[in-house]
């Protein structure tokens, strides 16, 4: 299943998180990020295989915060904790394991919803902050 966005403002919405204090537009994306990714995190926790027996797979689904790219850029990442890499297996299959994907449907399913509710969030925070208007804002997503 694939998705399109439209974010309307979104090179204003750019330009006013390059215009804010540097602290104040990274904790801003930061933060709007975060609650993006949580909205993936639950959907591949309850899509990702469980095992009978401790430690599970689903329970070791996990938010990276705030992952600093050598380009300045704030990113963070959905993944699992270390020690689970057999994920892969369950994503795409092995030669004696047919594959059981859950990374990619719930990236699917919950990709709209997630860029809406981060670039709300982004424009919640920039208003917020006195850097943008409430009228005229741009703030509208299209999906």
């Amino acid at each position: 299943m694939a998705f399109s966005v439209r974010i309307e403002g979104g090179e204003r919405l750019a330009q006013t998180l390059r215009d804010m204090p540097k602290r104040a537009s990274r904790k801003a994306q930061r933060d709007a990020l975060a609650g993006g990714a949580e909205l993936i995190r639950v959907r591949v926790q309850s899509a990702a295989p469980r095992e009978p027996g401790a430690p599970d797979l689903a329970e070791n689904i996990r938010i990276q915060d705030d992952v600093r790219r050598g380009d300045g850029l704030v990113s963070v990442g959905v993944g699992i904790s270390r020690g689970f890499f057999y994920d892969w297996f369950n994503e795409f299959g092995t030669i004696r394991q047919q594959a059981r994907p859950f990374w990619r449907p719930s990236f699917d399913s919950e990709g709209p919803r997630a860029v809406k509710s981060i670039v709300a969030d982004l424009w919640a925070a920039v208003i917020g902050a006195g850097f943008g208007s409430g009228r005229g804002s741009g703030g509208g997503v299209g999906l």
